[in-house]
């Protein structure tokens, strides 16, 4: 077993509106997890499929979510639940170091 210390590497803003929306792919680059907070309004997520303003995980303004995984940081998509616009406050983390963990 190991301990994985992870470290920010990104942060960005995404004004989340009525076309679903992704992380930035620059940005999130290398990323192995993305802390978002939303604010504003409410929004629909998903990381396999397009999420409409009916369909998706409903996230609440003021919650904040976890994404995880380079595939699921990739495939992500956000759009608003209702006639208002959200902004999605996210920060990126890389993997900063290994440290080898033997239990004697």
């Amino acid at each position: 077993m190991v301990n994985v210390l992870l470290k920010q590497s990104n942060s960005e803003t995404i004004t989340v509106s009525t076309t679903a929306i992704g992380f930035t792919g620059a940005t999130a680059a290398g990323a192995v997890l993305a802390v978002c907070s939303v604010e504003d309004a409410d929004i629909r997520v998903d990381c396999s499929n397009t999420p409409t303003s009916s369909k998706g995980i409903r996230i609440k303004n003021g919650q904040q979510f976890r994404v995880w995984g380079e595939s699921d940081i990739l495939g992500f998509k956000a759009i608003r639940d209702a006639s208002t616009n959200a902004t999605l406050q996210v920060l990126y983390y890389t993997v900063g170091e290994v440290y080898p963990w033997d239990i004697k």
